[in-house]
Parts: structure tokens; sequence; C-alpha cells
């Protein structure tokens, strides 16, 4: 579509970009979709324990949960620990290719602006911007490989979330600046995360390594590891992912 149809959906574009709209996306509010799945798994009997987790080998090898001074018995375990993952594993012997990759998000509000029907924009680079209900445009991201597990919001990254937004849409110039959120992602060794069932450890199973994906992919992947453990067998959906330690 040309820059006044663009425009038309999205006002603060620059006024020389054209764009294609893809019907059918979707937005989802990280800490909504968080709060909405653990009602829903409480709803089903889950039961959450709060504290320090750690993986405690049985004399059998197959892993135990200690959270706190409580131990949790169980005989399956899913380690969903994110780019926390190795220091999970590390007291029974396994390493995943996984390393944390630092996110800094910035929030804008557009004050006394609609901005409910805006849709997300994808430019043709790793950045992008979505919009919600409350005034509210989500710009980002950075990708900050080798970042260790350092969650500061830095001087280069603001410059490069907010010099990326600028460029695409200087219509965000007079935003009111809300805040910066700092995520720390899964990256995997190579470009394919790592689901399912751990070969070396009876009982022991892994969902990591979905670098910026994994909010979106997070019911799907439950859904399918929890088959996995019910079934005793892969589904194919995540079959390609397996781990080989």
């Amino acid at each position: 579509m040309g820059n006044t149809d663009a425009r038309a959906l999205f006002p603060a574009l620059a006024p020389d970009l054209d764009g294609v709209f893809i019907s059918g996306g979707g937005r989802v509010d990280g800490r909504t979709m968080r709060d909405a799945l653990l009602t829903a798994a409480a709803h089903h009997g889950a039961v959450s324990a709060y504290g320090q987790a750690h993986l405690r080998p049985r004399g059998d090898g197959t892993p135990q949960v200690e959270v706190g001074h409580e131990l949790l018995e169980a005989d399956d375990v899913v380690v969903a620990a994110g780019a926390w993952v190795n220091g999970l594993l590390e007291p029974l012997g396994i390493r995943l290719g996984v390393e944390p990759q630092r996110g800094q998000i910035t929030h804008l509000r557009i004050d006394g602006v609609d901005t409910s029907a805006w849709p997300s924009v994808h430019p043709l680079s790793s950045h992008y911007m979505v919009a919600f209900d409350d005034s509210r445009v989500a710009v980002g991201a950075t990708r900050e490989t080798g970042s260790g597990f350092d969650p500061r919001v830095t001087a280069k990254g603001q410059w490069q979330v907010l010099g990326d937004a600028l460029r695409i849409a200087p219509g965000l110039a007079d935003a009111t600046f809300i805040e910066t959120r700092v995520g720390l992602r899964p990256l995997p060794d190579g470009d394919l995360p790592i689901i399912g069932p751990i070969p070396a450890v009876q009982g022991l199973n892994v969902v990591t390594g979905f670098g910026a994906a994994g909010l979106t992919m997070a019911p799907l992947t439950g859904d399918a590891v929890a088959r996995s453990i019910l079934e005793r067998h892969i589904p194919a959906e995540i079959a390609p992912f397996t781990p080989s330690v």
C-alpha cells in the first residue's frame, strides 16, 4: 500500500514509506498472558511453589526438584528456565548450547491518541513497533549477544531502540517515555530451540532456546511437551528439536 494508506493505519510513520498490510495478526502483553496461564493452570489443579529452585539427582540419577528447603517429587520434570537453564541442569552433569542475549524494549505513550487499532510495524530488520490499547507503543528490541546475565538499561541500547523507531516513525518523537524493559533471551547455538526429553537422564525434559519467540510459542510448546510425557511418544511438531545430550 502507498504511504497515505499506511499512515492511515499507523499515523506516526514517516511520509516517504510504503508498506504491505497483512491482516489477521495479533499482539500479546506478556505479563497479562503469564497471569492468564498461571490462573488457568491453577484452575486445572496446578500448585505453585515460590523460591529458589534446584535440581537434585536421586541415587539412580533421575531428577527431583528442591524449592527452598522442600523436595518436590515427580515422575517427570520439565525445565523451562529460559537463559538460566544450564544453572539448573549443572548438578545433573548436563549442559545445553544456550546463552543469554539481552533485549531492551522501550514503551512510549502518545497522550490523547487512541492506538488500540494501530497494527504492528515490522521493517525489513530486527526491530519492530507494537501498539497497545492505552495510547502505548512498544519499540525495540536490541539483540545483544554476549551480554551475559546483565539486565541493565544501557545508553547504547536506548540510542539504538529510539533511533530505529524514529527513523521509521518520526511521529513518535513527541511521545512520552514510560519505561524500558529488559529481557534476557535464551539464545541457542544454532537457529533452533531445544524441546523434549534429555536422553541421558530419565524423567528430565527441557524447553529452551526460543530466543525472542518463546512467549508466543509457549502454549503450543507446553501442550506438545505434556503429550510427550503422558503418551511416551514425541509429537511430530517438536520431534526436530529434541536434545541430543
